[in-house]
C-alpha cells in the first residue's frame, strides 16, 4: 500500500513537472507530421490485464510496405522532430500517465509491457516470447 501511495504521488509529480515539455513536444508534432500527438498501443499489465499505452507520436502515420516493423538507428518512418524525441526520452512521458490508474508501475526497473500477441502462455517459453516481441511493431 504505501508503494503504490509512493508511485502515485511520483508521478503525479513527474506529469505537473513534465507537462509543459510534453505540451511543448505536442505542438513540434503536430507542426512536424500530419496525424495525432499520441500513439496508443495496447500492452499486457499487471496481473495480465490489457491496457492501453500512451507515448508521443515519433513515426509518420502512414504504412510503408516495404520498411521493416522494427525500429533501426535510421528509420525513414521517423520524421526528424521524432528522432529528436527519441533521443531525449520525451516520446515515453505519457506512460506516466498510465501509472496512475495502475496498469504500470513507474520506474526503469520495470519491464517493459508487452504486445497481447508477444505475452507468454504458461506452456510458451521465454525465448519464443523474445523472438516474438523482436519481430513485433514499434511504430510511435
Amino acid at each position: 500500500m504505501a508503494k503504490r501511495l509512493l508511485d502515485v504521488a511520483l508521478a503525479t509529480l513527474a506529469v505537473v513537472v513534465t507537462a509543459p515539455l510534453v505540451a511543448l513536444a505536442a505542438v513540434g508534432i503536430r507542426l512536424s507530421s500530419p496525424g495525432p500527438v499520441l500513439y496508443r498501443a495496447e500492452r499486457v499489465g499487471r496481473h495480465r490485464r490489457p491496457f492501453i499505452m500512451f507515448k508521443l507520436r515519433t513515426m509518420h502515420q502512414r504504412r510503408r510496405s516495404d520498411s521493416s516493423r522494427i525500429t533501426g538507428a535510421v528509420d525513414p518512418r521517423v520524421f526528424p522532430f521524432g528522432a529528436w524525441l527519441r533521443a531525449v526520452k520525451l516520446d515515453e512521458m505519457p506512460q506516466l500517465w498510465n501509472v496512475l490508474p495502475g496498469s504500470r508501475a513507474p520506474g526503469a526497473s520495470t519491464a517493459r509491457p508487452t504486445a497481447p500477441r508477444c505475452s507468454p502462455g504458461r506452456t510458451r517459453r521465454r525465448t519464443t516470447r523474445r523472438a516474438c516481441c523482436r519481430s513485433s511493431s514499434r511504430s510511435t
